[in-house]
């Protein structure tokens, strides 16, 4: 996720025009998103995918969905603990394995909340 939403909530501010993140891409992508969301005022919901509570791709913290809002986590990082052996496993035929899994830490919730989603079916 870069530098352009951040600027795009900035300029939605002012007016109080609130933004919501389209997020349809996966787990990486749906936890950095919750974790923006969660972090700027401007961006009270997101878009999310039916069934990214069960991400097969997790080790744990798996997104947490209740009555339509998501649990944002706690947890350092973007709050993701990928399964290498789920991923190896999962591999296009012929790809080749990308190497050990790092701890993403560059995102951090700034205030426990729960944000609200609307399911894109």
């Amino acid at each position: 996720m870069g530098s352009e939403i951040r600027v795009i909530a900035d300029l939605a501010t002012p007016y109080r025009m609130p933004i919501c993140l389209h997020n349809v891409s996966g787990l990486l992508l749906n936890l950095a998103s919750q974790q923006f969301s969660a972090a700027i005022h401007s961006a009270p919901m997101m878009a999310w995918a039916r069934g990214s509570d069960r991400a097969l791709a997790a080790k744990s913290n798996v997104p947490v969905i209740k009555n339509g809002k998501m649990q944002v986590h706690s947890s350092s990082g973007i709050g993701v603990d990928l399964d290498e052996d789920y991923l190896r496993a999962h591999l296009t035929p012929g790809e080749p394995w990308w190497g050990e899994l790092r701890t993403i830490k560059y995102l951090i919730v700034a205030r426990p909340v729960e944000i609200e989603h609307r399911i894109i079916c």
